[in-house]
Parts: structure tokens; C-alpha cells; sequence
């Protein structure tokens, strides 16, 4: 079958928070242009509707998507909406930091508002071992907390600024703000460097204030030059880091109390963001967050992505530890005319695809159904070599999808016939295919659209946006 192909006038849209709409322009090949369904990945940044209009609606970077009518033909175009002109609101008075009309006293400024966050920095002198410390006091804690009562996002920023000699950050939290912010409408909380981020959402938060009991809460934030991180690693896992990472910094995070590290946060959601800055001609679906754990390995953070608008790669975790930013790009010589390069990229820098030999990914190949289980078993980062098989009897357990199977089987996302059989090398059909994508949805604790007829691009299934719910596994 000849697919049709999609191509835009144009592959970046810069807009402004209260400015003019722009527009995208589809062609068809092998189609009808009429018949192109367009989609956002981001609603809350940019809409898109029938005629390619696209409208901001805050800041944040967004993909507009532009699909054929026979669904094979795809598009994107990134939109990177800017925050509207700044109007500087009256600032409210802090008691103790400040007097309210811009002069205030070293290490902290009065709480603001930015597009729905409040925003409390911390200013903090870096003494010459490259070290920054720094203290959230009580009273800046209590304004932002007031300031949250009137604003739209419940989430609260606090930004220490330490400077570019800084190498490390170290931030306390007094145990009486977190019990303040734990009792407020805060329902994420950011430490934000320029290092690096971390973000807990309201259950993550709750339980570090918990452990902390009447302890402080110190958050560090720091770089480890990569030769001296490599050094402990495994001969394998020293390959990976000097092939992906190279001289990339690689950023140490961590949450103390009493001296006691954090490993386990209630189930909450853990937010990482890792500034970087893409070398010439790097591709952004290329740059892949690395995990290098205590035993010395180093693996890939499936859902780490580039967010071009913050300049940081983000991803997800759920604990913290030393995490770099590497790159990843895998050559395939057959797919520079394919809709779907973009996502053959994204996918194969995350070791979740890959190719059939020779330099070539096949791009009009078909999948299997034993393909399809190993394909989702690698996005939702299961550990197959540690999963039961399943009683499939054209299943082995020497086969290199037998654990992928058993996996998909065990959490209702693929099936059986009923005679016993898997039917692993058989080719998955259209209507198999959209049945296992929304079991494995509903796995992820994905939301799906509620418009049957407006498709689903990879960038609504990978989100900037954090903190999102992980699985429970």
C-alpha cells in the first residue's frame, strides 16, 4: 500500500502570549490536503484548528502535527510560544526580606508571580571551592504560600541564584516550611539551579517532610567532572559514559535529612530538568539523560526528552542520583524521506527500536505481534529478564521476546488465542495494534484524547510537562 505523505510550509512557529496567530500549510502526496487532521501536543501552549491556525496561549513549546486522511502521512512543526509583555505588578511587601520597592536585603527578594508560578528566589554568594549554601527562610515562605492562594498553578518555584562559578548547591529548608508548604495548596514544589531542577509533586513532597520529622531538608545540587565520575564505573558501563556523555557534565542530586539520604518518596512523582545547550548540528530527538548508578552502570532514561523552551532535558524518576546528558544518534540510511524519521530517531537514541542491519531501520517493514509486546515493554521500562513466562505454548524461553510477551500478558495489554497460542510471528493487525496502545495507556496512566477522530502524535505521549504519574510497578 502507498501511503500518503505530509509536508509543511514551514518546521518552527515562534509566537507571543497575547500576539498574532500564525499559520502552518500542508501539502499532500498521494492525498487529499483537504483531509489533513491537525493535532497539539500541548493545548494549554498553542491550539491548532481545521485550516492549520495556530493560536498561543502560553508560554512553553508545543508540536503542531498534521496528519493524512489514510493516517499514514505525517508532519510536525514545533511552536515555541513567548510569554507576554511584562507588566511589573506592585510588589507585595515580605516582612524581613525587603521593602517592597526593589531594594532588598542580601539572599532574598519578595516572592512573584510568573505565568501562574510562584516564584521566591534565593540569592547566595559562591565561596571559591565553587560551593553556594543557602537557607529558605520562614517569612519567604510564608508569602509565597499567601501568594498561591491567588495564583492559577499551584506550583511553587524556589530559585537559588549562585552564580556562574557555582558547582554545587546546597539549599536548606527549615523543618517549620516544610510543614507550611506541605499544609498549603502547593501542589508542586521546584528547586530550581542553574545546575539543575528537581521537582516534587504533592505526594513526593509530603513524604520527604514526613521523613524529615523535625529535621531540616537540604537539597544539593552539583556537577562531578565526567573523568573523575567515569572512574567508578564497570569496564561496561565506563564504555557507554565515554561513548554518550563524553566531556558532558554529569549533575549529582540528592535530599538529606539528619544526614540520611532520601531513596524512597511515597510513590510521588520526581522531576529532573539537566540544562544543555545542543552542539551544532546535534539532533534534539538525539539527547538522552543517562542514569550511572552506585554498582557502576549506566543506562538510558527511556523517558527523558529535550525541551528547547527551557533549555533542559527532563525526565522522571523515582529517586534521585548522578544523571548526564548524552547523545545518541543512530544512522539509518532508509528513512531520510519517511514521515516518521523524527520518531525512528527519538526511539532508537532510546534503545526502544532499532535496526534490521547494514545501516538500514526498514521503515516499511511490518511489525509482529512478538515485535509490538517488545516494543512496549521497552517504553514502560520493564525489566523482561525478570519477568515469568507466560504459558504460551508457541512461546519459548529461549526466544528473545519471550519475556516482552510474558510481560504484556501479565498486564492485560496483549492476549492469547484461545488454543494456548501467542502467534508471536504473525503480523499485528490495525485493530490488535489500537487495542494494545489503549491497554497500554491506561498501564502508563496516560490520558488518551476524548475526540475519537483527533489522532495522537509521539509528542502528546512524551510531554515536557512534569511531574506525570508513573506506573506503578
Amino acid at each position: 500500500m502507498e501511503a500518503a505523505k505530509v509536508t509543511l510550509d514551514q518546521s518552527a512557529l515562534s509566537l507571543k502570549v497575547g500576539g498574532a496567530a500564525g499559520t502552518l500549510k500542508a501539502t499532500v502526496e498521494g492525498g487529499d490536503a483537504a483531509a489533513v487532521t491537525w493535532s497539539s501536543s500541548d493545548p494549554g501552549v498553542a491550539t491548532v484548528d481545521a485550516n492549520g491556525n495556530v493560536a498561543p496561549v502560553a508560554a512553553g513549546t508545543a508540536v503542531i502535527s498534521a496528519f493524512s486522511g489514510d493516517g499514514y502521512g505525517l508532519a510536525e512543526a514545533t511552536v515555541t510560544v513567548a510569554p507576554a509583555d511584562a507588566v511589573n505588578p506592585a510588589p507585595v511587601p515580605v516582612p524581613g526580606t525587603g521593602t517592597g520597592n526593589g531594594t532588598e536585603q542580601p539572599g532574598t527578594e519578595t516572592p512573584s508571580v510568573e505565568d501562574g508560578k510562584v516564584v521566591a528566589v534565593v540569592n547566595v554568594e559562591t565561596d571559591a571551592a565553587g560551593k553556594a549554601t543557602a537557607a529558605l527562610s520562614e517569612e519567604t515562605v510564608e508569602a509565597a504560600i499567601k501568594a498561591l492562594e491567588s495564583a492559577e498553578g499551584g506550583e511553587l518555584v524556589i530559585r537559588v541564584r549562585a552564580g556562574e562559578t557555582a558547582r554545587q548547591v546546597e539549599l536548606t529548608v527549615p523543618a517549620a516550611a516544610l510543614t507550611a508548604i506541605t499544609g498549603s495548596s502547593a501542589g508542586t514544589v521546584v528547586f530550581e539551579t542553574d545546575l539543575g531542577t528537581i521537582s516534587l509533586d504533592r505526594d513526593a513532597f509530603a513524604a520527604a517532610a514526613a521523613e524529615a520529622g523535625d529535621d531540616d531538608l537540604v537539597v544539593t545540587i552539583g556537577t562531578v567532572a565526567s573523568g573523575s565520575s567515569f572512574g567508578e564505573l564497570t569496564p561496561a558501563g565506563r564504555q557507554i559514559a565515554e561513548t554518550l556523555i563524553g566531556n558532558r557534565s554529569v549533575v549529582d542530586l540528592t535530599l538529606t535529612v539528619g544526614g540520611r539520604t532520601l531513596s524512597n518518596l511515597g510513590g510521588g512523582t520526581i522531576g529532573v530538568g539537566l540544562p544543555y545547550s545542543p552542539g551544532a548540528g546535534e539532533d534534539p530527538n538525539a539527547i538522552v539523560a543517562l542514569y550511572l548508578s552506585e554498582d557502576g552502570a549506566v543506562s538510558i532514561v527511556r523517558d527523558g526528552m529535550y525541551d528547547a523552551s527551557s533549555g533542559r532535558l527532563v525526565f522522571q524518576t523515582e529517586h534521585l542520583s548522578r544523571y548526564a546528558v548524552g547523545y545518541n544518534r543512530l544512522e539509518f540510511s532508509d528513512i531520510g524521506a519517511s514521515f516518521a524519521k523524527d520518531s525512528v530517531t527519538y526511539l532508537a537514541a532510546r534503545d526502544i527500536i532499532g535496526g534490521i542491519g547494514n545501516g538500514r531501520f526498514d521503515p516499511a517493514g511490518g511489525l509482529t505481534r512478538a515485535d509490538v509486546a517488545l516494543l512496549l515493554a521497552r517504553l514502560a521500562g520493564a525489566d523482561t529478564e525478570q519477568t515469568a513466562g507466560a504459558s504460551f505454548t508457541d512461546v519459548k524461553a529461549g526466544d528473545y521476546f519471550a519475556g516482552a510477551v510474558a510481560w504484556a500478558s501479565q498486564n492485560g495489554i496483549a492476549s492469547g488465542f484461545g488454543d494456548g497460542r501467542f502467534d508471536p510471528k504473525a503480523g499485528v493487525t490495525r485493530e490488535q495494534l489500537a487495542a494494545m496502545l489503549v491497554r497500554f495507556a491506561g498501564y502508563m496512566n496516560w490520558t488518551l484524547p476524548d475526540n475519537g477522530q483527533r489522532p495522537i502524535s509521539r509528542t502528546r505521549m512524551r510531554s515536557p510537562r512534569l511531574p506525570r504519574k508513573r506506573p506503578k510497578r
